[in-house]
């Protein structure tokens, strides 16, 4: 769990200190979870990525969204990711690592700059495997092949059907970053993930469980 920018309308704290439902889980505005897997180990870190959203500071979209976001700085979010990756990548140079974040990098609607500029590359030099996110109300999945992260996907339809949103400028560059769209479904429905030692396997369905697409991704290969 993620905070996202409509938690940014409220008080973050209460979330956070919220104790009501034992499937409640949101430790801290930033944390990581581990797991053993067969002979390797995967490490999920949840990024708080409003900080990072440069147009929330100059035109919030309610006056508590700028007092929620006056003492957050995205300096200090990419210093704890940055050390958090470090650490992983040196206590475990082979595992996975996957990345979680309300906001987008690559979407359907273009390129979050912000994101682009300043998270991506920290996941690039500590071999992240992909990023996955939400806040736009639909599915997708982007492949960026050669690169790392290889693979991004978005999972933001579980709650609330898409709304047409005009696509941004920077829609057009998606192709010249070699990014390419894999899969864009704009109905309501939710991914599952599939983790082994080598593969991440991610599965896209309506809300009938129907399958609408899959999409793998191994480790990257310079940590194999």
């Amino acid at each position: 769990m993620s905070l996202g920018n409509h938690d940014y309308q409220g008080i973050v704290d209460a979330q956070l200190n919220y104790r009501g439902d034992p499937r409640w889980n949101l430790p801290s505005r930033n944390y990581t979870m581990q797991f053993p897997l067969t002979k390797k180990n995967a490490t999920f870190v949840f990024l708080d990525t409003s900080p990072f959203i440069s147009d929330y500071y100059t035109n919030p979209t309610t006056p508590e969204m700028a007092i929620q976001l006056k003492n957050q700085h995205w300096q200090a979010q990419a210093a704890w990711l940055d050390a958090v990756l470090t650490s992983v990548r040196k206590n475990d140079p082979q595992g996975w690592i996957i990345v979680f974040g309300h906001h987008w990098i690559y979407s359907s609607k273009g390129i979050e700059t912000d994101m682009e500029n300043n998270i991506k590359p920290l996941l690039k030099t500590h071999g992240v495997a992909t990023y996955i996110s939400g806040h736009i109300h639909q599915m997708e999945a982007f492949g960026h092949e050669g690169h790392i992260p290889s693979d991004y996907f978005i999972s933001g339809a579980g709650g609330k059907v898409p709304v047409q949103e005009p696509k941004r400028e920077n829609a057009k560059d998606l192709p010249l970053r070699g990014v390419k769209q894999n899969y864009v479904g704009n109905i309501a429905g939710f991914f599952t993930a599939d983790l082994d030692d080598d593969t991440l396997k991610v599965t896209y369905y309506d809300n009938n469980q129907t399958v609408l697409y899959t999409q793998s991704v191994a480790r990257p290969s310079p940590l194999r």
